[in-house]
């Protein structure tokens, strides 16, 4: 499924009413952002932009990836931020890029907005990954 914005062009009167809405249900630290809009609205109106959200990873799975990143950088003499590339290389692929005379591997994809089934895949990487060099990660458990 992809994530598609639908954009609304509103007129000043439409705006307004949507931004007083907006505002009644915003969190307490969006009100005066919202209240702001809502001041300085045009007379040409808004644009407003909406997107489904998408679970995102949880904070148990980001600790636990960087707890075994952590063990596996060590066990193979890199750094975690090292690891943490080559393991979303092996995820996401890579390309190849050239800098001076040395190509570097750049993974495709990025781990921040994972939503939680595929940071199980990732994890799952990992676990491939510290098997392949002879590292044992922790259980999840």
């Amino acid at each position: 499924m992809t994530d598609k914005a639908i954009r609304l062009k509103l007129t000043s009167h439409a705006a307004d009413r949507v931004l007083l809405a907006l505002f009644a249900e915003a969190p307490w630290h969006a009100k005066a952002s919202v209240q702001d809009e809502i001041d300085h609205l045009s007379p040409l109106g808004i644009t407003v932009s909406l997107k489904r959200n998408r679970p995102k990873r949880t904070d148990a799975q980001n600790a636990f990836y960087w707890l075994c990143i952590g063990i596996l950088a060590k066990s193979v003499g890199m750094t975690p931020d090292e690891a943490h590339e080559a393991v979303l290389c092996e995820y996401h692929g890579s390309t190849e890029v050239k800098i001076g005379s040395r190509v570097h591997h750049v993974p495709k994809g990025r781990s921040r907005d994972l939503p939680i089934d595929a940071m199980g895949e990732l994890i799952e990487t990992m676990y491939r990954c510290a098997a392949f060099v002879g590292c044992t990660l922790p259980n999840p458990e």
